[in-house]
């Protein structure tokens, strides 16, 4: 057997450099808490597994967790007292750590082996390095050849490098090939393949658990578990054959469900298709009636527009042909009445009281031009009033209908030549002060109307512009901008139409990053001084030019793979340089994990971790992304109704705000000229002269001539026909200029509305080439129109147009939502399944056509060929598990029964433990698989066909644990995966061969003992069955076993014996204990080393203890179970001292 016979450490823990000799059978390591009797267990682990530490487990025995690592055993720390009143000492700063365990073969000494691992470590660092770790064959290091001599009689440690190319030299020498590696599965596989029995390979996984285990033996939970892997060899089951049928049917299985599920879930694409279908018919239909009832309604203005025109142009025509004759007439009129008036004056009986009549005529002319002055300031308040009334006829009704109440009154009274009260002032002029300071509001907000308005127009007017060069602009200020840099010869490109995001499921994430980046626009180069200038001339904000010198680092800049700028493409480079240096490192991930650990990244669902934290950032919806969009016939359509729509806006608010301000300026004039004391003087002045001129009237004392009265007459009526001409001249020329103006706006609006009918007309034939449009859904929704009017006399088209654009609205946003339902259904589908569809992603229409035809192409696959075929495959693996799986499980299960026996031969010639007890491993079928394995060992079922799945619920069992295996579900309870599963293991604890408990019964109920001394027994079986120990007497391999807090709470008799059945099964075990226990310890050993730690310091010195073979008898000599007759002394004593 390959014994540990030399144990050296270097500077490990409290010891510089130091040598262990274990003894063959029976070695410990004793002293008081502290002293470091567990730290020498540590060490040999440490060499033993590598410093793997998964494997790891030091001072496994502490009830309290230990925080010790190999850095600490470098560097010789010492931890005393608890939580915060931790001291924590050391014995070096830092440590060139060697551990080197040395074996030799009791069969040939020349067969020895040496190993260990070298590792460094300093106090300011953290973890420890490890150097290298050594398999020596053929080489028994001594203690001096891991050191180095300094001076004439100090010591040091000797570098790797050293090391390293020594222990190759002395490998060499011995004709042996060296192991030196850093990696532990490397070392502990070699260190196996030189210590094992010649033949008989140690799997390194089976030996590393049951080691671990070993050393952690309160650990164990499960007394089946802890049987089933490490007393029996788990051994594989050839299934190939089986499974190779199980995959081919599972893949048929997968293929026909694969085939139902695309259908499935291919219906559902098509229903979100053919919903988003119906929603953009629907919103054409409407525009399609609303372009058509805005088509009629701008034709029915025009044509009342051409009828007022030409009712204007004939009433032009006539006031032109009697001004013409009344302009020529008067000449005429003016002589008659001159000629006339010159015969009167000469009468002789005119000169008798023409001095009278002189004056009277004098006093009524200075009346006449008194009351002219009343008629101007009343002229003034009319004007006013009807201006008024004009601009609040769009305004509040109640305000407007006083207005024209009020008009009508003064008109009235013009008309009847009658002048106003002075009451009917003092109530006009506070009405037109109050109204004069409401204009001034109402011009303000009417102002900032026609302010928007215009800037509506120009971004309307600015995105028509793009989309005639095939750009898609939807910002407004960036429209706006674009225009007045192309007005001024400047020509711009949005940056949103020259880049795009070639991964449509990040395309929401990466735009609602960018959110107003994305409306920037490039301009010529060399341009950008240039539109900034004008930009900030026309105080045009949030819009960004890019500047091409200031990303210029990104220009031909290929981003990292996993970034999210990487995901953005471009054919112009500044464009894409500019995007990109907006994105930097941002880095495409996945999880939450992802997000914390890179400080700036993206999820495609818009989680963004950026300047110290990590956000959900508001994703815009789909049918706002416009990286890389291409302008569509909706796009323009659109654009079209806008233009219409905020030209209409346009002029009605600037004509309204016209209108506002002619009246404000009306009304102060008004306000300026018309006072109520200059109005009073005025009427006094008029009332005052009127009376004096009625007073001064001549009287009639003579008979006028006949002559005279006939001359009278004539020339009153001469006078009469030329004052009227006069007076239809002077309201013709007005009238006619009136109606000139009028007749030119009726032309311009003409003009106007017939553009707007060819817009209209423009855009209805356009949304009839759609292909959304149907003729039967746009006749159907028209006459309903119209049945909506008919049906209520207060409803009008207007009301319609709002319905109508409510319609288009809602049909917008349903088509949004649908359409990212759609294009998310497509992507989910086509994406795990590696389909390009390049086009499809990119048309939902295509992507619809595609879907229906995979639709009529799956459904008239051969679904029932493939059934069939499944069916082939089942049968043939039934074939197969008959022959491979069925035989291999039953001859597995007997070698279970041989082993089992084999280890019960073992516990069979061990010594009784406390109470005589002794135990056997029991095997039993597992009741979850019992039927299984009864079929399984039913020799008359073989080689009969059909006779093993007789039973539905047996054919349906295998297929389901083959199933699992080709999946690896629920692999820990499938026997096929695992044959040991059909049974149930335990531990029965046998009186005179009679059983009387279970240890999977005694857990946690029986004292500290009774359930600790089975597992002892156990994890030695284990660990014989790892290192493969056949027979103790012949075996040629290793078999150490560590036992820290050995036997601790068992009284003395049972930790002997169970000492004695480790030995039996030829395992070398190194106890650890403390020295109180070295009464109970030492009869089990052949040598120990008893430790001491003066005053708890950093020096610990050893004394090496052999017990000798009188000593040993003599230890054996005090035991009750190997000397009977002690307990007959004993009674007879007693019974003697009984009085």
């Amino acid at each position: 057997m390959m014994h540990l016979i030399d144990v050296h450490l270097v500077h490990f823990y409290l010891w510089d450099y130091e040598t262990f000799h274990p003894s063959p059978r029976g070695f410990g390591i004793l002293g008081a808490n502290g002293a470091g009797k567990t730290s020498f267990g540590d060490a040999v682990q440490v060499a033993w597994v590598g410093g793997n530490d998964r494997y790891l487990h030091f001072n496994a025995q502490s009830v309290q967790k230990d925080a010790r690592s190999l850095r600490d055993y470098g560097l010789g720390m010492i931890r005393s007292g608890q939580g915060d009143h931790t001291v924590i000492s050391r014995k070096r700063d830092e440590g060139l750590t060697y551990i080197t365990l040395v074996f030799r073969s009791d069969q040939n000494p020349a067969n020895v082996v040496s190993a260990g691992i070298c590792f460094h470590s300093r106090i300011s660092e953290k973890n420890h390095d490890t150097l290298g770790l050594y398999v020596l064959p053929g080489v028994h290091l001594s203690l001096d050849q891991h050191l180095e001599k300094v001076g004439s009689d100090a010591y040091r440690p000797m570098p790797w490098e050293l090391f390293d190319a020594q222990a190759r030299q002395l490998a060499a020498r011995a004709g042996r090939t060296p192991t030196l590696t850093a990696k532990a599965k490397v070392y502990v596989e070699e260190l196996m393949h030189n210590l094992q029995h010649p033949g008989q390979p140690i799997n390194t996984d089976t030996f590393l658990r049951a080691f671990s285990h070993s050393v952690k033996l309160k650990h164990v939970d499960s007394v089946g578990e802890f049987l089933r892997g490490y007393l029996v060899e788990a051994k594989a089951i050839e299934k190939q054959g089986t499974l190779l049928h199980m995959q081919s049917l599972r893949e048929l299985q997968v293929q026909i469900a694969e085939v139902k599920q695309q259908i499935v879930e291919l219906a559902l694409i098509d229903k979100c298709y053919k919903k988003l279908a119906s929603h953009l018919r629907t919103k054409c239909t409407a525009e399609a009636v609303r372009g058509q009832l805005q088509y009629e309604s701008h034709s029915s203005t025009l044509d009342s527009l051409q009828g007022d025109i030409d009712k204007v142009g004939e009433s032009i025509r006539t006031q032109a042909a009697r001004l013409d004759i009344l302009q020529n007439k008067l000449p005429q009129l003016k002589e008659t009445y001159e000629q006339l008036l010159a015969a009167f004056n000469t009468d002789p009986d005119v000169l008798k009281s023409s001095q009278a009549a002189r004056v009277h005529e004098a006093k009524l002319r200075a009346v006449g031009l008194l009351f002219r002055e009343i008629e101007r300031l009343q002229l003034l308040v009319r004007g006013s009033l009807a201006a008024l009334h004009v601009a609040w006829e769009n305004g509040s009704q109640k305000e407007a209908k006083a207005v024209a109440d009020l008009l009508k009154q003064w008109d009235a009274r013009a008309e009847q030549g009658e002048a106003a009260g002075l009451d009917d002032i003092n109530h006009v002029l506070p009405l037109l002060t109050t109204a004069g300071e409401q204009l001034s509001r109402h011009i303000s907000a009417q102002a900032r109307r026609v302010a928007e308005a215009k800037t509506n127009f120009d971004a309307v007017t600015g995105k028509i512009s793009a989309s005639q060069r095939g750009f898609h602009v939807s910002d407004d200020g960036a429209a706006t901008a674009m225009l007045a840099l192309e007005r001024a010869g400047i020509s711009t490109q949005p940056v949103g139409s020259l880049v795009s995001v070639t991964a449509p499921d990040w395309r929401r994430a990466i735009e609602s990053f960018l959110k107003r980046n994305r409306f920037s626009i490039v301009v010529d180069p060399g341009r950008e001084q240039d539109a900034m200038r004008i930009m900030r001339k026309e105080n045009i904000r949030e819009v960004t030019v890019v500047v091409p010198s200031h990303v210029s680092d990104w220009i031909g800049r290929k981003p990292h793979t996993e970034s999210v700028a990487a995901l953005v493409d471009g054919t112009h480079p500044v464009a894409l340089a500019y995007v990109r240096q907006l994105l930097g490192s941002l880095r495409q991930v996945e999880t939450e994990e992802d997000l914390e650990r890179h400080s700036r990244s993206l999820t495609r669902d818009g989680m963004l971790s950026a300047n110290g934290g990590t956000k959900g950032i508001r994703l815009i919806p789909e049918a706002e992304c416009m990286l890389g969009r291409k302008l569509s016939n909706e796009d323009k359509a659109g654009l079209q109704a806008a233009l219409i729509t905020a030209t209409d806006t346009r002029a009605t608010a600037q004509q309204q705000l016209n209108l506002l301000k002619a009246a404000d300026e009306q009304i102060r004039a008004t306000v300026r000229d018309v006072s109520l004391e200059r109005f009073a003087r005025a009427l006094n002045d008029y009332q005052t002269a009127k009376a004096d001129a009625d007073a001064s009237k001549p009287i009639q004392t003579e008979k006028v001539s006949e002559h005279l009265v006939a001359l009278k007459e004539r020339m009153d009526k001469a006078k009469n026909a030329l004052k009227d001409a006069e007076t239809e001249v002077e309201k013709l020329l007005p009238d006619l200029g009136g109606d000139r103006q009028k007749h030119q706006d009726l032309l311009r609006r003409h003009e106007d509305t017939q553009k707007l009918i060819d817009t209209s007309k423009s855009l209805l034939d356009e949304i009839r080439q759609r292909v959304d449009y149907d003729d039967a859904d746009f006749v159907k929704l028209y006459s309903h129109c119209f049945d909506v009017i008919s049906a209520d006399s207060d409803t009008g088209p207007a009301d319609v147009m709002i319905l109508l654009e409510r319609q288009i609205k809602g049909a917008d946003s349903r088509i949004g939502g649908a359409d990212r339902e759609a294009t998310m259904a497509f992507a989910d589908f086509i994406n795990p399944r590696s389909m390009v569809l390049q086009e499809e992603r990119s048309d939902w229409r295509k992507a619809a056509v595609w879907v229906a035809n995979r639709i009529e192409m799956l459904q008239g696959s051969t679904l029932g060929k493939y059934e069939e075929e499944a069916a082939d495959a089942r049968a043939a693996a039934e074939a197969a598990f008959q022959a491979d799986v069925k035989f291999k499980i039953r001859e597995a299960c007997a070698e279970v029964k041989n082993r089992i026996s084999d280890l019960n031969r073992i516990l069979t010639s061990s010594p009784a433990f406390t109470g005589g007890e002794k135990y056997e491993f029991v095997f039993t079928p597992s009741p979850a698989h019992e039927a299984l394995f009864k079929a399984i060992m039913d020799q008359t079922l073989d080689f009969q066909p059909g006779t093993m799945f007789a039973n539905p619920e047996m054919q349906k069992e295998v297929s389901r644990l083959l199933d699992n295996c080709q999946s690896g579900l629920d692999k820990n309870n499938n026997p096929f995966e695992d044959y040991r599963l059909f049974y149930n293991f335990d531990l029965s604890i046998l009186v005179d061969g009679k059983k009387v408990d279970s240890l999977s019964n005694r857990m946690g109920v029986a004292s500290n003992g009774e359930h600790r001394v089975p597992f002892y027994v156990i994890a030695g079986a284990a660990l014989a069955n790892a290192y493969r120990i056949k027979d103790p007497a012949t075996h040629q391999g290793v078999g150490i076993m560590i036992l820290d807090e050995a036997f601790y709470g068992i009284d003395a008799q049972n930790s002997f014996a169970t000492m004695e059945f480790l030995n039996s099964l030829g395992l070398q075990v190194i106890l650890a204990g403390p020295d109180t226990d070295a009464g109970k310890l030492a009869p089990m050993m052949e040598a120990y080393y008893e430790l001491i730690r003066p005053n708890n310091g950093t020096d610990v010195f050893l004394e090496y203890i052999v017990v000798k073979e009188p000593t040993h008898q003599k230890f054996l000599s005090d035991m009750p179970e190997r000397n009977p007759e002690l307990v007959g002394h004993a009674v007879a004593q007693l019974s003697l001292s009984i009085p």
